[in-house]
């Protein structure tokens, strides 16, 4: 009954910290073209976010395995992602709001607490379960934030799931929240790169060939995925 109440208030917090990471993220970028931003230095706050994470998860991950202070990092994060959060309703002014999406960014990259946290609810044979109800937390808090966001949320929580059970699957334990946070490090690398170099296009030759370009490179990626999902898998 102690494990399950546990694992009760842990998924309240994960769906309650990712509204709070993603409760401006629908009017965002509107608000910051608003405020005169350019659509480059739009590009560069946004990644903000995804750069500190790529920086941030693996020196996170392998302290935390060192340690085991899930609870602390958890914690920490929730104080990040309040600040931020705060701060970003407060102020209308481009660096601090800069720094709040830099706090945003060391608030995400203390999910890997909770992932392994979570995860030792679960047999290691149950993890692509544990992954997909982890996933749809994450995904469920997102969509208290912005409930349009419905369709993208369901494919990304699908994906998340089947690419962080195949990474852990085999890892011992003690090496999971560093392999979880070499995951994230990655995926931060994507959420670095894609909005400044979406800005810069968007700048230099509009939104139609900027959108073609990056569906363009989304279908070369999932062909080479799948591709090299076969050739494992025989």
């Amino acid at each position: 009954m102690k494990k399950l109440n546990s694992q009760l208030i842990l998924e309240i917090v994960i769906v309650l910290f990712w509204t709070s990471e993603y409760a401006h993220v629908p009017y965002f970028t509107p608000y910051l073209r608003f405020l005169g931003t350019g659509a480059t230095m739009v590009g560069m706050i946004v990644a903000a976010y995804g750069f500190t994470q790529m920086m941030l998860r693996i020196p996170i991950g392998i302290a935390t395995d060192v340690t085991g202070a899930y609870r602390f990092v958890i914690i920490s994060g929730l104080f990040f992602t309040t600040v931020s959060s705060l701060g970003l309703f407060i102020t209308t002014n481009i660096v601090l709001i800069f720094i709040c999406r830099v706090l945003a960014g060391v608030a995400s990259s203390t999910w890997i607490a909770s992932t392994v946290a979570y995860m030792t609810y679960y047999p290691v044979s149950d993890s692509v379960h544990a992954s997909a109800r982890l996933n749809a937390l994450n995904n469920g808090g997102k969509l208290l934030a912005f409930a349009a966001g419905g369709a993208a949320a369901v494919g990304s929580a699908i994906l998340a799931s089947l690419l962080l059970s195949e990474c852990v699957r085999d890892v011992p334990d003690g090496e999971r929240s560093t392999v979880v946070g070499t995951f994230q490090a990655v995926y931060g690398l994507g959420m670095t790169v894609g909005p400044i170099m979406m800005g810069c296009l968007m700048e230099s030759f509009g939104s139609t060939v900027s959108c073609t370009v990056f569906a363009g490179a989304t279908a070369i990626l999932a062909a080479a995925v799948l591709l090299f999902w076969r050739r494992d898998a025989v």
